[in-house]
């Protein structure tokens, strides 16, 4: 087995190392891992399953994406919850598991498998899908949700961890600069389609007026699909720009630019 980096996979109840928790401990599994803030690996999975496994609650967001091999039942459970059934979902099938709470058991009978079996395990940091929300999104890391994903389809996400498996193991003068490329799309593609924002306003001192606020933040939800300018937004308060704007981000704690892309991303998710 190549370990790279393996103490930046832990156990957060026991502190040891994610990989003796491996399914198939005795195989070769290689660990491709890039700035301690994504670790990859394929790891084949048993085809007789019928006693389970159950990987334990790590302190990295997972991803796992099925690779190799057709199953037509099993059951997971996450966090030691009750048991769920799935299966037939195809390759492009992915599970998501926040850090912290991402413990998962599966279970499956040999005569539901067909093939050998493996899944692509992308397990990345906390930091980096909050860096890029601020970054790239201009939104409050604090605001940030993370939902599990259990056996969805996500045909780019399948196509990107195929690829970043592929580099990675090649090993070649490209890989680090692929993997920081692929590693920005994942995050800007998980916040898009798989984070919620718990709170757009939050309690702070000072800024606008509670009328004032709450006529600015109806005025967003009606145009949020619209060019909205900071100028009209600050009209509604009798305010110069620069003073709304100011007050603004002390009522929420976002920019108004920041809260009308979060409420966008909110609209465009429920749709």
């Amino acid at each position: 087995m190549t370990l790279l980096m393996s103490n930046e996979i832990i156990d957060i109840k026991t502190g040891k190392d994610y990989s003796r928790y491996l399914p198939m401990p005795d195989s070769q599994v290689d660990f491709y891992a890039y700035n301690k803030n994504m670790i990859v690996c394929e790891v084949p999975l048993p085809v007789d399953n019928v006693n389970g496994f159950t990987i334990p609650a790590t302190n990295m967001h997972v991803i796992g994406v099925q690779r190799k091999g057709e199953m037509s039942k099993a059951e997971f459970s996450f966090s030691h919850k009750r048991w769920q059934s799935f299966g037939g979902e195809g390759l492009s099938a992915i599970s998501m598991g926040v850090a912290g709470d991402n413990a998962v058991s599966a279970r499956w009978k040999k005569e539901s498998v067909k093939g050998p079996l493996s899944s692509i395990t992308i397990h990345f940091s906390p930091d980096t899908l909050k860096k890029v929300a601020v970054e790239t999104f201009g939104i409050d890391e604090s605001l940030l949700e993370l939902q599990h994903v259990a056996f969805q389809n996500d045909e780019f996400i399948y196509q990107l961890a195929v690829a970043m498996n592929s580099q990675l193991a090649a090993k070649n003068n490209f890989c680090g600069l692929y993997a920081e490329q692929a590693l920005q799309m994942l995050c800007v593609h998980i916040i898009s389609n798989y984070c919620t924002f718990n709170k757009l306003v939050k309690e702070y001192k000072g800024g606008l007026p509670n009328n004032s606020l709450t006529l600015v933040i109806d005025y967003i939800s009606e145009h949020y699909n619209q060019t909205v300018s900071i100028d009209e937004l600050a009209t509604l308060c009798n305010l110069s720009s620069y003073h709304f704007a100011r007050l603004f981000k002390q009522s929420t704690g976002l920019s108004p630019r920041q809260y009308i892309l979060s409420i966008r991303i909110q609209r465009a998710k429920k749709l």
